[in-house]
């Protein structure tokens, strides 16, 4: 990764203890996995959004769905007061298993 090994590992850790002391070295172990949980969260909603918008982009470059696209909206023409009844609804969050 790095290419650091177990001795300079173990060097920054002695390091840490004696400036931080065995009171601050949790809280400030506590707080860069936080920050490093939130970092993961935030790359991988980003990758996601990428992922999402190109494969929108290659829906619409497709000249199959553009057809089907034209033909839909024009051959039926549907009342807006209908759209609303069949939004997808969200199910709801299960509850924790009591054994976890």
């Amino acid at each position: 990764m790095l290419d650091i090994g177990w001795s300079e590992y173990l060097f920054i850790a002695i390091l840490a203890l004696v400036l931080l002391g065995p009171k601050e070295l949790p809280i400030v172990l506590r707080t860069i996995g936080r920050f490093v949980a939130k970092a993961k969260e935030m790359t991988s909603s980003l990758q996601e959004q990428f992922y999402n918008l190109e494969q929108e982009q290659s829906f619409k470059e497709n000249p199959f769905n553009q057809e089907f696209q034209k033909t839909s909206d024009s051959a039926y023409p549907f009342p807006q007061q209908f759209l609303s009844l069949h939004a997808p609804v969200k199910a709801p969050k299960a509850y924790p298993l009591p054994w976890v």
